[in-house]
């Protein structure tokens, strides 16, 4: 195993974004703001747009989306780096296009929200003598992987924190960001990172999992809950479905 003096260093090279990653990254703030933002657009009884608490909804919208996207993207750079690889984040258009138009065809009721693409890059000199020298497919996957799950352990402590700052609405638009997000880029839609994950190795099965778990955590966890104790219930019964969901592809792909 690489040494933390390694990782550090490594951190310290690569961790940075790319003037064309920050575009990237600031791109996709905004775009995710708007559509999660547009359903909160105010109409006054006149009929015209209450542009200040407009404005003020779109500014926490992209505040949530901010937090949420830096998670998802920085959780990608941490392990890649780890693996001795440095993911690189770029914008998926169609993507980009296709959320803003569904936010108009649904009036903001359905968020398809995507983050940037990933594209992964060897670190020659970190990797001189490890296994599998060079890019492949599972490290893809993993590195994808690894987003994803970031996401859901912040959507995790925010539905903590909602226990203690219950009328906090702005804490209950990121809990709900946080899931529509972890369960969209889960899509096995290319380049997204549900692709990467099942296109790697026994992706597949490691899919199926991966997917249903996501899905039935985000499911439970956007249950509201009065005791904090609860929380294992829905953590619970968000791996049930992980589990059920993988023993139906499983039996599937046996037969």
């Amino acid at each position: 195993m690489e040494g933390f003096a390694n990782y550090k260093d490594k951190l310290k090279r690569y961790f940075t974004f790319t003037a064309g990653e920050l575009n990237t990254i600031v791109i996709s703030i905004l775009v995710i703001g708007f559509i999660i933002s547009f359903k909160d657009w105010v109409i006054t009884p006149e009929g015209s747009l209450d542009a200040v608490l407009t404005l003020r909804n779109i500014i926490n919208s992209i505040i949530v989306a901010a937090f949420v996207l830096l998670i998802h993207e920085s959780a990608h750079r941490l392990w890649a780096l780890g693996i001795g690889f440095r993911a690189e984040a770029k914008l998926w258009w169609p993507g980009i296009i296709a959320g803003i138009i569904i936010a108009f065809v649904t009036r903001g009721w359905f968020w398809f929200i995507v983050a940037p693409a990933i594209f992964i890059h060897h670190l020659p000199v970190h990797r001189l003598g490890a296994f599998r020298y060079g890019l492949n497919m599972f490290a893809n996957g993993v590195i994808c992987l690894a987003g994803t799950v970031a996401t859901i352990l912040f959507a995790f402590i925010i539905k903590i924190l909602l226990f203690y700052m219950p009328a906090n609405l702005l804490l209950l638009k990121t809990l709900h960001v946080s899931l529509w997000f972890a369960v969209i880029n889960m899509l096995p839609i290319p380049p997204l990172d549900g692709s990467r994950i099942f296109y790697m190795p026994g992706g597949p099965l490691i899919y199926s999992y991966s997917f249903f778990t996501i899905l039935g955590l985000a499911i439970f966890l956007a249950i509201p809950i009065t005791e904090l104790w609860m929380i294992l219930l829905l953590l619970l019964g968000g791996t049930i479905i992980g589990i059920l969901g993988w023993l139906y592809v499983l039996n599937n792909i046996m037969k």
